[in-house]
């Protein structure tokens, strides 16, 4: 059976390394863009509720 080298142990250590980076970064971008997308959300939520505040405060003018 072959034995790996320390050569080689680095080579694949820095192989996964790297694989490890590209799949956090890949979690770093989808948790912005889901963050995004619930600001979006909250920000019209908040214009509607607003825009309903302010019909009733209107109506009871």
């Amino acid at each position: 059976m072959h034995r790996a080298s320390r050569l080689e142990l680095g080579f694949y250590a820095s192989i996964v390394a790297v694989l490890q980076l590209i799949v956090l970064r890949d979690a770093i971008l989808l948790s912005d863009s889901a963050a995004a997308a619930i600001t979006d959300v909250s920000d019209v939520q908040w214009r509607e509720f607003s825009g309903s505040l302010g019909r009733l405060a209107a109506g009871l003018g």
